[in-house]
């Protein structure tokens, strides 16, 4: 995204902002350093804000392989 920020605006970067900063928060759906899934709901609102923003390719995929 920091590469690209320039070609967001308006309500794109609203969005990717928002993600930026659910990101940031400990106490949010699931404590981030007190759970082992703790960064889960992180990606998610991370994923649905790329795709909200046309941004797919961003997306994170947490599948083990």
């Amino acid at each position: 995204v920091r590469d690209s920020w320039k070609d967001f605006e308006g309500d794109s970067e609203v969005i990717l902002k928002a993600a930026m900063y659910y990101y940031a928060l400990d106490e949010d759906e699931e404590s981030d350093t007190e759970s082992f899934l703790g960064f889960d709901d992180d990606v998610a609102i991370a994923n649905a804000c790329f795709n909200a923003v046309g941004r797919k390719d961003l997306y994170i995929d947490l599948t083990v392989r």
